[in-house]
């Protein structure tokens, strides 16, 4: 089943079209096509897109870009805000700066890449998974000339190990700090809620 579906992130709505399958038996969604912001989607218009969209097989994705342009709902593109957040980042020479301390000889380079997130923090603090499709719908592909899918979760991860220091044990072993995460005891935050004067 194809459905429209919103998510509000920051005060906007964001609106992907789903699909919902089967998986070892639990349901899952499946992002088919992001629409990101829309003005003016009311709910006529989303029952004709989901009415459209139910009969679109799978290998026939293409079509649902067609349908879209046929309702004449835009697809808006964050243009504004992040290229002002591009332009600072640019004169801070933030690219430089971090690809000058990192050792990395192919792929995408950090500096891009940690650009692309402080940027997404900024603007709307996505999940590392969601950023892909964010950037997608911004102009950043365009000014890096990085494609989408390079900025996927495994990628992001592997760049910000770059630029954290690796945490040792006693034995000069690396931790692997989500493995060994302990939860904070309660008696740890009240002392640095004194500590610190927080009410």
């Amino acid at each position: 089943m194809v459905f429209v579906k919103k998510n509000f992130r920051r005060g906007h709505c964001y609106y992907t079209i789903v699909e919902g399958y089967r998986d070892g038996g639990k349901v899952k969604h499946r992002t088919l096509l992001y629409l990101g912001r829309l003005e003016t989607l009311d709910d006529e218009k989303r029952r004709r897109i989901e009415a459209i969209i139910r009969k679109v097989p799978e290998e026939k994705l293409p079509e649902i870009k067609t349908c879209m342009e046929e309702l004449d709902i835009p697809l808006i593109r964050d243009q504004g805000d992040v290229e002002i957040l591009y332009r600072i980042a640019g004169k801070l020479e933030l690219r430089g700066i971090i690809n000058g301390h990192v050792v990395k000889t192919s792929g995408v380079d950090v500096g891009s890449q940690m650009v692309v997130l402080a940027i997404n923090q900024c603007l709307d603090a996505l999940a590392l998974d969601n950023v892909d499709l964010w950037y997608h719908h911004t102009i950043l592909e365009e000014q890096l000339g990085i494609p989408f899918y390079k900025l996927n979760v495994e990628n992001l991860c592997k760049a910000m190990d770059y630029i954290y220091e690796p945490i040792m044990d006693g034995k000069g072993r690396m931790i692997d700090v989500k493995d060994n995460a302990q939860p904070i005891q309660q008696s740890i935050v009240e002392k640095l809620k004194g500590l610190y004067d927080i009410k």
